[in-house]
């Protein structure tokens, strides 16, 4: 008895105390959780809307591109056009100067032919208000050579033609200014948007990496939240494990002194003491109780035990039941070998293999307490069945039941699958007393 208390003083003493209760940090770990979601959530938003905001100033570059080829083709067409004006302009110039010309050799004709004395053409000159009413005047037309006439008469009509087209050519000029300054004003409402689709595109761009640095930030709160609640896992199946280490030692020396009793009481033969059977491990809610038995009556306790696990019918009656349809145990209660990587090689619980997708039965009837998902544990629920026990079952793929759901013994309340740390869809079975895991073999039997 002295060296089990001074392994359970060794083992307590290694034992770190957390500032945190275990469902403080797993409240954390939800928290986070769902804080993360939301930042996922938020960050998909902002990628999807900056691809559409990159679209959209694609887009708008190109109507500028456009504007600005057009607004360089009508600038081109205008300086052409203003080009042809000038030089419309220095032809009408000449052609004025030239039926100039031709009119004062005209006259210079005339006043020839008035020195020559013809007294009636002279009348006739100066009676005429202009030119076209002199090419008019019938007796000046038989006395003018028919060269004079025509070379006049192509002269203004050259004129005329000249004028006609520099009219045209200023009409031209003025719908391409037109134009111009429509090209403009779109252009430079284009330019206002693009300038706002970048100011939103950076924008966007600043709250990603925000949203990025917060989910960073979240993911290592996760990852720290985590080791404390596996430090304070490691913990609870150390004190678990110191228990249950107490528990043997105390069952050992109750044996030790019942063998005793019975060989001092004399009570007739070696056979009784030879067919004295040890309490067996507890399957029952008032087994678990943990009261005393007399020696007359630990004979039939034990035989009543075995009855109860051949027996076993998987009601919610007092009695625990196998919780999956498989009993092929790959891992026991206790010390063993980490099977991967942040596997604990302390084990507080049965892993029993089963198809994915099976059924995970509750052992007894209660009330579930907790439905969760943990790195390590995966998906998992908690039930309470009183007196202080309470049931684990890690892994699920699926669960049926939800936090402070009334269930009955055998009643399906999730599926085997393989979430958290596991090499394979199996079930980690799990009991507690007052808090503390305990060999589930004390409950269960899987015959």
């Amino acid at each position: 008895m002295t060296a089990c208390l001074g392994l359970s003083l060794a083992i307590t003493a290694s034992v770190p105390a957390f500032a945190q209760t275990k469902e403080e940090v797993q409240s954390n770990i939800d928290s986070l959780q769902g804080q993360q979601t939301q930042l996922e959530s938020r960050l998909s938003g902002l990628q999807q809307n900056k691809t559409n905001t990159e679209s959209a100033l694609a887009e708008l570059n190109s109507k500028l591109k456009t504007y600005t080829a057009k607004l360089e083709k009508v600038a081109s067409e205008l300086t052409d056009t203003e080009a042809k004006i000038t030089l419309t302009n220095e032809n009408l110039k000449k052609a004025k100067e030239d039926e100039k010309t031709q009119y004062s050799a005209l006259k210079a004709r005339i006043k020839t032919m008035y020195e020559a004395g013809d007294e009636d053409f002279i009348e006739m000159i100066l009676s005429s208000d202009d030119l076209k009413s002199l090419l008019n005047n019938s007796e000046y037309a038989s006395k003018i050579n028919e060269y004079d006439q025509s070379l006049l008469a192509n002269l203004q009509a050259t004129e005329k033609k000249i004028a006609k087209y520099e009219k045209k050519l200023k009409e031209q000029k003025k719908l391409q200014q037109t134009q111009q300054k429509k090209f403009e004003s779109a252009k430079k409402d284009v330019e206002s948007l693009v300038g706002q689709k970048q100011t939103e595109l950076a924008s966007i761009s600043s709250d990603i990496q925000l949203v990025s640095t917060d989910l960073s930030s979240t993911a290592e709160e996760l990852k720290a939240e985590n080791g404390v609640l596996e430090e304070i896992a490691a913990q609870e199946r150390q004190e678990a494990l110191r228990r249950a280490q107490e528990e043997e030692a105390a069952q050992k020396e109750t044996q030790t002194q019942t063998d005793t009793s019975y060989a001092s009481a004399d009570t007739g033969s070696s056979q009784s003491t030879t067919s004295y059977t040890a309490p067996e491990t507890r399957q029952t809610y008032a087994r678990s109780s943990g009261s005393s038995q007399s020696s007359s009556s630990a004979a039939s306790t034990a035989s009543a035990s075995t009855s109860s696990s051949s027996s076993y019918s998987g009601s919610s009656s007092g009695s625990f039941r196998w919780p999956v349809g498989s009993t092929n145990i790959t891992s026991y209660y206790g010390s063993r070998s980490a099977p991967t990587a942040g596997a604990t090689s302390n084990h507080q619980g049965l892993d029993i293999s089963a198809s994915a997708g099976s059924s995970i039965y509750a052992a007894a009837g209660g009330t579930v307490t907790k439905t969760a998902y943990n790195s390590a544990m995966g998906n998992y629920v908690v039930v309470d069945h009183g007196n202080n026990v309470s049931t684990i079952y890690e892994h699920c793929s699926s669960i049926n039941v939800s936090a402070g759901q009334k269930i009955s013994g055998g009643q399906s309340i999730a599926s085997v699958g393989s979430t958290g740390v596991a090499t394979g869809a199996h079930l980690h079975f799990g009991v507690t007393v007052g808090g503390s895991y305990v060999n589930p073999l004390s409950y269960v039997s899987p015959n």
